[in-house]
């Protein structure tokens, strides 16, 4: 079947509405948030939270108990057709910055911070930048957790 610029303008409006009546479900399976995540300290923690602590410290510590004090430099938020509509920031990124000279390889951290707490949190290594290194969270949700 060949399709035509005027045939796909015209279809791609009824494609977008099919998509949206999912409403929580792809290729039939419906993706739940786990009970557990719930019980996770990160789960309440969202882009406000994070917002009035940019520039303060955050201790990242690995598995055996060694930290590193990395700075909270940007918050960077991605919208989708789902958050922009309900008003929520749900989708960023976390940019933190250390010392380049004692460098963190990519994984998860338990994180350690005076307002926020404790929670774990996935970093993987950014630019470096002269005597710095930058690290970026990607926080991804669908929706907040209650």
């Amino acid at each position: 079947m060949k399709i035509t610029r005027r045939n796909f303008l015209l279809a791609a409006p009824l494609a977008a509405g099919a998509v949206l009546n999912l409403k929580g479900t792809a290729f039939g399976n419906v993706f739940a948030v786990p009970s557990s995540a719930a019980d996770d300290a990160l789960a309440r923690l969202n882009w406000d939270s994070f917002l009035p602590y940019v520039n303060t410290d955050f201790a990242f510590a690995d598995a055996s108990g060694r930290a590193v004090t990395l700075g909270l430099a940007d918050i960077v938020e991605y919208t989708t057709p789902r958050s922009k509509s309900a008003g929520e920031k749900l989708c960023f990124t976390l940019v933190f910055r250390g010392p380049a000279r004692r460098q963190l390889p990519e994984g998860t951290y338990t994180v350690d911070h005076f307002a926020l707490g404790k929670f774990d949190l996935f970093i993987g290594p950014g630019a470096a930048s002269g005597k710095q290194q930058a690290y970026r969270a990607v926080i991804n949700r669908t929706a907040e957790v209650k």
